[in-house]
């Protein structure tokens, strides 16, 4: 499943995968969604244990025990090199949750236990507030993960940001991740006068595909149904992006135009400030985030993963990392405050990483309204270690 995503995990590639026969997988497992499920119940043994474990460490250190920062960046840092296939199936399993009332239930229970977990590590570490301590860190973990991978970075180049504070734009911004940047070529804005046929053909036919992205997922973006939504030849779409990775890659920059769009909507007019007035901004925007626009989340996220596959989709994430991390940072600065790039990219993450669990586990009112005191939180916090 980290390989190929939910559309790829068939009984066909399972069977391929692990050498047995496919008769005889099907017979144990009839539908794709039993193969999920125990995948699904696979990973949150696997990960429970492993945090069970990493949590008797903790209370047998006693003395010398690592700080709760410390061990949250190991485990990013971890999770983005050796156990980075696994990392990427429970990032599926999540992303899954948004679409399918099933997956949601399990992301729920999957989130509960971690959160368990991780409040009594919290405590451990001499956090003074450690279920509150553990959500962030959870949230801040899963948000950090999902940049990683969608940037394809080391484990190191996480540890000299995260550990060492050394500035992401700078640490990060290789050849690989700004070439080519195609981020302002498929701005879904209207048609102009001076639009070409060709032009507005194009244009078509990106809105059709980063709808469908957004409504059925990735696996569903196809020469067929493009042409279906666009009014169009079935030849057409195929004509203008001889590769669907083209026009996935154009379908994607639309969709971050979108956001953009969305975010500068919210923020006109709007003064900020100080730190209280950002937090309820934020949590504003996040609150809209995971209800109205919840699906162009998850087709976001989905199309970082997808980045952590095939590396040339890397500069389009690269784009809205380091788009966001500047706004962060303007906004950090309106606010009274004096952040360090790694301020803005823990916020960054926060977002994210409460995005995903809100949108993944179908929270409730309740569980986004406390996204509030998270980010109040998180502001207090300015200019220490992650965390």
């Amino acid at each position: 499943m980290g390989n190929r995503g939910i559309a790829g995990f068939t009984h066909r590639a399972v069977a391929e995968e692990g050498r047995i026969s496919l008769a005889s997988l099907t017979y144990h497992f009839e539908s794709k969604d039993d193969l999920i499920d125990k995948v699904s119940a696979s990973i949150l043994d696997e990960s429970s244990a492993d945090f069970i474990a990493l949590r008797a460490r903790v209370a047998k250190e006693a003395t010398d025990r690592a700080s709760f920062a410390d061990l949250s960046t190991s485990i990013i840092a971890a999770a983005v090199s050796e156990q980075r296939e696994g990392t990427m199936a429970w990032l599926e399993l999540m992303l899954h949750g948004g679409r399918d009332p099933e997956a949601a239930a399990r992301a729920r229970k999957w989130f509960a236990a971690l959160h368990a977990i991780w409040t009594e590590i919290a405590d451990l570490c001499g956090q003074p507030c450690p279920a509150q301590a553990a959500q962030s860190a959870i949230d801040q973990a899963a948000g950090f993960i999902l940049i990683a991978i969608g940037l394809g970075l080391e484990s190191q180049e996480i540890l000299d940001v995260l550990r060492d504070g050394a500035d992401p734009v700078t640490k990060w911004n290789t050849p690989a991740r700004k070439q080519p940047d195609v981020t302002n070529q498929a701005k879904a804005t209207p048609q102009s006068k001076l639009e070409t046929k060709a032009e507005q053909t194009r244009r078509l036919i990106v809105e059709a595909a980063m709808n469908c992205f957004v409504e059925e997922g990735m696996q569903n973006v196809g020469y067929r149904t493009i042409a279906e939504r666009s009014g169009l030849s079935k030849s057409a779409p195929y004509y203008y992006f001889p590769k669907i990775a083209d026009l996935l890659r154009q379908a994607q920059s639309a969709l971050f135009e979108h956001s953009k769009e969305r975010f500068r909507g919210v923020l006109a007019g709007t003064t900020i400030t100080d730190a209280d007035g950002l937090a309820d901004l934020t949590a504003a925007i996040l609150q809209r985030e995971v209800t109205r626009f919840a699906l162009h989340n998850l087709a976001n996220f989905s199309f970082w993963l997808e980045a952590g596959r095939d590396r040339e989709l890397v500069p389009i994430v690269w784009a809205a990392v380091r788009d966001q991390q500047e706004a962060w940072l303007r906004r950090l600065r309106q606010a009274g405050l004096q952040p360090r790039p790694l301020d803005a990219l823990k916020l960054q993450a926060n977002f994210a990483g409460m995005c995903l669990r809100l949108v993944a586990t179908e929270s409730s009112m309740s569980d986004i309204a406390e996204a509030r005191r998270q980010f109040r939180v998180a502001l207090q916090t300015m200019g220490t270690r992650p965390f």
